[in-house]
Protein backbone atom coordinates (compact mmCIF):
# COMPACT_ATOMS: atom_id res chain seq x y z
CA UNK A 1 0.00 0.00 0.00
CA UNK A 2 1.59 3.19 -0.99
CA UNK A 3 1.98 5.78 1.93
CA UNK A 4 0.90 9.96 1.31
CA UNK A 5 3.03 12.54 2.49
CA UNK A 6 1.03 15.35 4.52
CA UNK A 7 1.86 18.60 2.86
CA UNK A 8 4.12 20.79 5.17
CA UNK A 9 2.51 23.68 6.97
CA UNK A 10 4.14 26.86 9.00
CA UNK A 11 3.17 27.90 11.89
CA UNK A 12 2.54 31.81 11.99
CA UNK A 13 5.32 33.74 14.18
CA UNK A 14 4.50 36.38 16.74
CA UNK A 15 5.34 38.94 15.09
CA UNK A 16 3.29 38.42 11.99
CA UNK A 17 0.12 37.06 13.40
CA UNK A 18 -1.11 40.76 12.81
CA UNK A 19 -1.29 40.62 9.26
CA UNK A 20 -2.14 37.15 8.68
CA UNK A 21 -6.11 37.47 9.08
CA UNK A 22 -6.04 40.41 6.69
CA UNK A 23 -4.45 38.17 4.58
CA UNK A 24 -6.14 34.58 4.84
CA UNK A 25 -9.87 36.85 5.15
CA UNK A 26 -9.22 40.20 3.33
CA UNK A 27 -10.93 43.50 5.17
CA UNK A 28 -13.60 40.52 6.32
CA UNK A 29 -10.77 39.25 8.68
CA UNK A 30 -12.73 40.46 12.09
CA UNK A 31 -16.11 38.95 11.06
CA UNK A 32 -14.30 35.46 10.17
CA UNK A 33 -12.12 35.04 13.16
CA UNK A 34 -15.62 35.83 15.41
CA UNK A 35 -17.16 32.63 12.92
CA UNK A 36 -14.33 30.51 14.20
CA UNK A 37 -14.88 30.71 17.76
CA UNK A 38 -18.79 30.57 17.68
CA UNK A 39 -18.18 27.38 15.84
CA UNK A 40 -15.86 26.03 18.51
CA UNK A 41 -17.82 26.95 20.88
CA UNK A 42 -21.06 25.00 19.07
CA UNK A 43 -18.36 22.06 17.80
CA UNK A 44 -16.34 21.36 21.00
CA UNK A 45 -18.10 21.02 24.39
CA UNK A 46 -15.39 21.50 26.74
CA UNK A 47 -14.10 24.27 24.50
CA UNK A 48 -11.75 26.14 26.99
CA UNK A 49 -9.38 27.26 24.52
CA UNK A 50 -8.01 30.78 24.65
CA UNK A 51 -5.49 31.03 22.21
CA UNK A 52 -5.39 29.83 18.46
CA UNK A 53 -2.58 29.31 16.24
CA UNK A 54 -2.59 31.24 12.77
CA UNK A 55 -1.36 28.25 9.88
CA UNK A 56 -0.12 29.33 6.99
CA UNK A 57 -0.14 26.48 3.79
CA UNK A 58 3.00 26.89 1.08
CA UNK A 59 0.78 27.08 -1.69
CA UNK A 60 -1.46 29.74 -0.13
CA UNK A 61 -4.32 30.08 2.34
CA UNK A 62 -3.94 28.56 5.55
CA UNK A 63 -6.01 27.94 9.00
CA UNK A 64 -6.40 28.95 12.65
CA UNK A 65 -5.45 26.09 15.25
CA UNK A 66 -6.61 25.61 19.21
CA UNK A 67 -3.81 25.52 21.49
CA UNK A 68 -4.93 22.27 23.04
CA UNK A 69 -4.54 18.45 22.94
CA UNK A 70 -6.97 16.04 20.96
CA UNK A 71 -10.30 17.57 20.98
CA UNK A 72 -13.91 16.20 21.36
CA UNK A 73 -16.14 17.71 18.28
CA UNK A 74 -19.51 17.30 17.99
CA UNK A 75 -22.34 18.04 15.27
CA UNK A 76 -25.99 17.10 15.38
CA UNK A 77 -26.05 18.57 11.42
CA UNK A 78 -23.59 15.84 10.34
CA UNK A 79 -24.27 13.27 12.95
CA UNK A 80 -20.55 13.95 13.66
CA UNK A 81 -18.73 12.50 17.14
CA UNK A 82 -15.28 11.87 17.57
CA UNK A 83 -12.04 12.73 19.26
CA UNK A 84 -9.73 14.42 16.92
CA UNK A 85 -6.32 16.36 16.62
CA UNK A 86 -6.09 20.09 17.05
CA UNK A 87 -4.63 20.29 14.06
CA UNK A 88 -7.76 18.65 12.32
CA UNK A 89 -10.35 20.56 14.69
CA UNK A 90 -8.37 23.85 13.24
CA UNK A 91 -9.19 23.21 9.30
CA UNK A 92 -12.64 21.48 10.31
CA UNK A 93 -13.69 24.75 12.03
CA UNK A 94 -11.86 27.12 9.39
CA UNK A 95 -13.35 25.48 6.61
CA UNK A 96 -16.97 25.78 7.82
CA UNK A 97 -16.32 29.47 8.36
CA UNK A 98 -14.72 30.42 4.77
CA UNK A 99 -18.26 28.71 3.77
CA UNK A 100 -20.22 31.01 5.66
CA UNK A 101 -18.35 33.94 5.44
CA UNK A 102 -18.60 33.04 1.09
CA UNK A 103 -22.05 32.54 1.11
CA UNK A 104 -22.74 35.55 2.85
CA UNK A 105 -20.34 38.18 1.23
CA UNK A 106 -21.85 36.61 -2.06
CA UNK A 107 -25.38 37.21 -1.14
CA UNK A 108 -24.23 40.76 -0.26
CA UNK A 109 -22.65 41.54 -3.37
CA UNK A 110 -19.30 41.32 -3.01
CA UNK A 111 -17.45 39.90 -5.46
CA UNK A 112 -13.92 40.83 -4.54
CA UNK A 113 -14.50 38.64 -1.20
CA UNK A 114 -16.27 36.08 -2.69
CA UNK A 115 -13.60 35.47 -4.60
CA UNK A 116 -11.38 35.21 -2.02
CA UNK A 117 -13.03 32.61 -0.23
CA UNK A 118 -13.78 30.38 -2.98
CA UNK A 119 -9.82 30.87 -3.23
CA UNK A 120 -9.07 29.91 0.22
CA UNK A 121 -12.17 27.05 0.02
CA UNK A 122 -9.72 25.21 -2.46
CA UNK A 123 -6.20 25.91 -1.21
CA UNK A 124 -7.71 23.82 2.42
CA UNK A 125 -8.98 21.45 0.19
CA UNK A 126 -5.90 21.13 -1.22
CA UNK A 127 -4.69 20.53 1.93
CA UNK A 128 -7.21 18.00 3.66
CA UNK A 129 -7.06 15.30 0.69
CA UNK A 130 -3.36 14.42 2.38
CA UNK A 131 -4.16 15.13 5.45
CA UNK A 132 -3.52 11.94 8.00
CA UNK A 133 -6.69 12.44 9.10
CA UNK A 134 -8.88 12.91 5.89
CA UNK A 135 -11.47 10.91 6.64
CA UNK A 136 -12.25 12.43 10.30
CA UNK A 137 -12.22 16.01 8.27
CA UNK A 138 -14.89 14.67 5.47
CA UNK A 139 -17.04 13.29 7.94
CA UNK A 140 -17.23 16.22 9.80
CA UNK A 141 -17.71 18.10 6.61
CA UNK A 142 -20.22 15.82 6.08
CA UNK A 143 -18.15 14.45 2.77
CA UNK A 144 -17.19 11.07 3.61
CA UNK A 145 -19.01 9.97 0.75
CA UNK A 146 -20.03 12.45 -1.47
CA UNK A 147 -16.86 14.57 -1.89
CA UNK A 148 -18.61 17.84 -1.08
CA UNK A 149 -20.81 18.84 1.97
CA UNK A 150 -24.26 19.21 1.41
CA UNK A 151 -26.32 22.21 0.52
CA UNK A 152 -27.29 24.95 3.68
CA UNK A 153 -30.89 24.33 4.39
CA UNK A 154 -33.40 26.38 2.88
CA UNK A 155 -35.96 28.79 4.98
CA UNK A 156 -38.97 26.94 3.71
CA UNK A 157 -41.57 29.51 1.90
CA UNK A 158 -44.84 27.92 1.64
CA UNK A 159 -48.25 28.61 0.28
CA UNK A 160 -51.03 27.62 2.07
CA UNK A 161 -49.63 24.09 3.32
CA UNK A 162 -47.79 23.36 0.64
CA UNK A 163 -43.70 23.71 0.09
CA UNK A 164 -43.00 26.53 -2.92
CA UNK A 165 -40.71 24.61 -5.60
CA UNK A 166 -36.62 25.37 -5.39
CA UNK A 167 -33.74 24.38 -6.17
CA UNK A 168 -30.61 24.88 -4.84
CA UNK A 169 -28.20 25.78 -7.61
CA UNK A 170 -24.61 24.92 -7.31
CA UNK A 171 -21.83 23.34 -10.63
CA UNK A 172 -20.29 20.52 -11.30
CA UNK A 173 -16.63 22.39 -11.46
CA UNK A 174 -17.31 23.82 -7.96
CA UNK A 175 -18.58 20.14 -6.11
CA UNK A 176 -15.66 18.40 -7.72
CA UNK A 177 -13.22 21.13 -6.20
CA UNK A 178 -14.69 20.68 -3.17
CA UNK A 179 -16.89 23.75 -2.66
CA UNK A 180 -20.25 23.72 -2.38
CA UNK A 181 -21.12 27.38 -3.42
CA UNK A 182 -24.62 28.10 -4.38
CA UNK A 183 -27.77 29.26 -3.89
CA UNK A 184 -31.64 28.26 -3.56
CA UNK A 185 -34.13 29.78 -5.83
CA UNK A 186 -37.67 30.32 -5.58
CA UNK A 187 -39.21 29.14 -8.91
CA UNK A 188 -41.94 30.73 -9.08
CA UNK A 189 -39.96 34.23 -8.46
CA UNK A 190 -39.60 33.30 -12.42
CA UNK A 191 -41.57 34.35 -15.04
CA UNK A 192 -39.97 31.43 -17.21
CA UNK A 193 -37.39 28.89 -17.70
CA UNK A 194 -34.74 31.08 -19.88
CA UNK A 195 -35.01 33.43 -16.63
CA UNK A 196 -34.34 31.04 -14.30
CA UNK A 197 -31.08 30.02 -15.90
CA UNK A 198 -30.19 33.75 -16.54
CA UNK A 199 -30.06 33.87 -12.86
CA UNK A 200 -28.00 30.76 -12.41
CA UNK A 201 -25.76 32.02 -15.10
CA UNK A 202 -25.29 35.44 -13.24
CA UNK A 203 -24.82 33.53 -9.81
CA UNK A 204 -21.83 31.77 -11.46
CA UNK A 205 -20.34 34.01 -13.64
CA UNK A 206 -16.71 33.26 -11.89
CA UNK A 207 -17.34 29.87 -14.64
CA UNK A 208 -16.76 30.40 -17.78
CA UNK A 209 -19.64 27.64 -19.24
CA UNK A 210 -21.11 26.66 -15.68
CA UNK A 211 -22.42 23.07 -15.98
CA UNK A 212 -24.74 23.42 -12.89
CA UNK A 213 -25.58 20.85 -10.32
CA UNK A 214 -28.67 21.00 -8.34
CA UNK A 215 -27.31 19.76 -6.07
CA UNK A 216 -30.81 19.86 -3.05
CA UNK A 217 -34.55 20.72 -4.25
CA UNK A 218 -37.74 21.38 -2.20
CA UNK A 219 -41.76 21.18 -3.14
CA UNK A 220 -41.23 19.35 -6.61
CA UNK A 221 -41.63 15.35 -6.98
CA UNK A 222 -38.79 13.61 -7.76
CA UNK A 223 -40.40 12.44 -11.02
CA UNK A 224 -39.71 16.42 -12.09
CA UNK A 225 -36.42 17.14 -11.52
CA UNK A 226 -32.85 15.64 -10.77
CA UNK A 227 -29.37 16.57 -10.45
CA UNK A 228 -29.12 18.14 -13.93
CA UNK A 229 -32.60 19.09 -14.63
CA UNK A 230 -36.28 20.70 -13.21
CA UNK A 231 -38.99 20.10 -15.40
CA UNK A 232 -40.24 23.39 -15.75
CA UNK A 233 -44.04 22.26 -17.37
CA UNK A 234 -44.50 21.78 -13.32
CA UNK A 235 -43.47 25.04 -12.29
CA UNK A 236 -45.49 26.31 -14.86
CA UNK A 237 -48.37 24.29 -13.88
CA UNK A 238 -47.72 25.07 -9.84
CA UNK A 239 -48.05 28.23 -10.60
CA UNK A 240 -51.78 28.19 -12.07
CA UNK A 241 -52.57 25.78 -9.24
CA UNK A 242 -51.43 28.30 -6.71
CA UNK A 243 -53.41 31.56 -8.87
CA UNK A 244 -56.75 28.75 -8.18
CA UNK A 245 -56.02 28.55 -4.52
CA UNK A 246 -55.14 24.60 -4.86
CA UNK A 247 -51.52 23.66 -4.98
CA UNK A 248 -51.24 21.36 -2.66
CA UNK A 249 -53.92 19.16 -4.61
CA UNK A 250 -51.92 19.58 -8.03
CA UNK A 251 -48.73 18.61 -6.29
CA UNK A 252 -50.66 15.77 -4.64
CA UNK A 253 -51.63 14.92 -7.96
CA UNK A 254 -49.02 15.30 -9.98
CA UNK A 255 -46.58 12.97 -7.75
CA UNK A 256 -49.47 10.20 -7.70
CA UNK A 257 -49.91 10.44 -11.82
CA UNK A 258 -46.11 11.53 -13.03
CA UNK A 259 -48.10 13.92 -14.70
CA UNK A 260 -47.77 17.83 -14.85
CA UNK A 261 -50.60 19.00 -17.06
CA UNK A 262 -52.65 21.82 -15.17
CA UNK A 263 -55.87 20.89 -17.26
CA UNK A 264 -55.66 17.07 -16.68
CA UNK A 265 -55.27 17.86 -13.03
CA UNK A 266 -58.26 20.44 -13.07
CA UNK A 267 -60.40 17.31 -15.01
CA UNK A 268 -59.58 15.17 -12.30
CA UNK A 269 -60.04 16.70 -9.52
CA UNK A 270 -62.84 16.14 -7.01
CA UNK A 271 -62.12 18.06 -3.84
CA UNK A 272 -60.59 17.13 -0.44
CA UNK A 273 -61.83 14.52 2.01
CA UNK A 274 -60.72 12.78 5.52
CA UNK A 275 -61.47 9.48 3.79
CA UNK A 276 -62.72 7.39 1.38
CA UNK A 277 -65.92 7.14 3.22
CA UNK A 278 -66.40 10.64 3.89
CA UNK A 279 -65.92 11.32 0.17
CA UNK A 280 -68.18 8.31 -0.35
CA UNK A 281 -71.02 10.31 2.32
CA UNK A 282 -70.74 13.70 0.70
CA UNK A 283 -71.00 12.24 -3.09
CA UNK A 284 -73.69 10.39 -2.22
CA UNK A 285 -75.73 13.89 -0.95
CA UNK A 286 -74.55 15.87 -3.67
CA UNK A 287 -76.06 13.83 -6.28
CA UNK A 288 -79.61 13.06 -4.39
CA UNK A 289 -78.59 9.13 -4.85
CA UNK A 290 -80.86 8.45 -1.68
CA UNK A 291 -83.59 11.23 -2.05
CA UNK A 292 -86.10 8.45 -3.01
CA UNK A 293 -85.46 6.33 -0.21
CA UNK A 294 -87.42 6.95 3.05
CA UNK A 295 -85.63 8.80 6.07
CA UNK A 296 -85.51 5.58 8.20
CA UNK A 297 -84.09 3.57 5.64
CA UNK A 298 -81.23 5.55 4.61
CA UNK A 299 -79.41 4.80 8.04
CA UNK A 300 -79.22 1.37 6.61
CA UNK A 301 -76.82 2.63 3.35
CA UNK A 302 -73.60 1.17 3.45
CA UNK A 303 -71.02 3.86 3.38
CA UNK A 304 -68.06 1.99 3.88
CA UNK A 305 -69.20 -0.58 0.87
CA UNK A 306 -69.97 2.17 -1.37
CA UNK A 307 -66.98 4.00 -0.85
CA UNK A 308 -65.10 0.84 -1.96
CA UNK A 309 -67.06 0.24 -5.04
CA UNK A 310 -66.17 4.12 -5.99
CA UNK A 311 -62.16 3.78 -5.59
CA UNK A 312 -62.24 0.36 -6.94
CA UNK A 313 -64.23 1.79 -10.56
CA UNK A 314 -62.95 5.07 -11.13
CA UNK A 315 -61.78 7.61 -8.23
CA UNK A 316 -58.09 7.70 -6.54
CA UNK A 317 -57.98 8.63 -2.71
CA UNK A 318 -54.48 10.21 -2.18
CA UNK A 319 -52.78 12.93 0.48
CA UNK A 320 -56.50 13.66 2.02
CA UNK A 321 -57.54 14.77 -2.30
CA UNK A 322 -60.22 12.89 -4.77
CA UNK A 323 -59.26 12.51 -7.89
CA UNK A 324 -60.53 10.71 -10.67
CA UNK A 325 -58.76 7.70 -12.80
Amino acid sequence: MQSVKARPVLNVEECDRLSFMPYMFGNDFMLAELQVYALAKKWMPEYEVEFWHFIRLPEGGGYMMPDCGRVHMVSTESWFDRIVSADAAGIILTSLAVNRRLAANHDSGNPALTHLYMLRDAQLWNHITLHPECNAIYAALDLLTTGAAMPPRREIKKTSSVTVPAVYVGTYHQYNGGSIFGKWFDLTDFDDEDEFYDACRALHAAEDDPEFMFQDWEGIPSQFASESSVKWAFIEAFRQAQDDGRPAAFVAWAEYTGECDYDAFDDAYYGEAESEEDFAYGFVEDNGLLNEVPESLRVYFDYEAYARDLFSSGYVFHEGYVFSN
